[in-house]
């Protein structure tokens, strides 16, 4: 009976590292896929370059980067009070105007854009402080229906030191092309 219990648990040791090697196989199989997929990403990405005033599509968007400005603080208020947001930096404020060319509607988002400077590093919009832009002219995430133009502002909250920069536009959040702004950044 001994022999028996011996022999079972042997069957069963046997059969774990049979079944344990062989996810083993599988985890290095799909880490390979992985690795390739990765790869394959990354050379499918495309940037291209594109120069301030320039109109051009990325999606179904004709986007134009028209004017760049910079401000300490973005609201309404004097000196005893103020209703706003205020920079940790600066705030770079971005003039654009964007047409859906599509032929249906189409959600626009200042995810969309992203900021990187010299050093490779990334910022995203601050639509919290585009909310406090004086003249009402966000544009953070709306429906924009075929053949209609918007113009409006995103703003970045970047280092005061900042100079020089590319504005990131991809068409949807989804997208691996993507088109770079030059601009130089105003002394403020």
């Amino acid at each position: 009976m001994i022999n028996m219990k011996k022999y079972f648990l042997l069957l069963l040791l046997l059969i774990l590292v049979s079944g344990c090697s062989e996810t083993v196989d599988k985890a290095e199989e799909i880490s390979e896929e992985e690795v390739e997929l990765e790869v394959d990403q990354e050379e499918a990405v495309k940037t291209e370059e594109k120069v301030l005033g320039e109109s051009f599509v990325a999606g179904d968007f004709t986007w134009k980067i028209t004017g760049v400005e910079t401000a300490t603080k973005v609201g309404s208020g004097n000196d005893d009070w103020f209703i706003g947001e205020e920079a940790d930096g600066i705030f770079l404020i971005i003039s654009v105007e964007v047409e859906n060319t599509g032929k249906k509607s189409a959600y626009l988002s200042d995810s969309y854009l992203t900021l990187v400077d010299d050093q490779d590093r990334e910022f995203s919009a601050d639509s919290m402080a585009a909310i406090y832009l004086d003249d009402d002219s966000a544009l953070s995430f709306e429906e924009i229906n075929p053949g209609i133009k918007k113009k409006g502002k995103i703003v970045f909250d970047v280092p005061p030191e900042l100079s020089i920069a590319n504005i990131r536009i991809q068409s949807s959040l989804f997208e691996t092309e993507f088109y770079n702004v030059k601009i130089d950044i105003p002394e403020n």
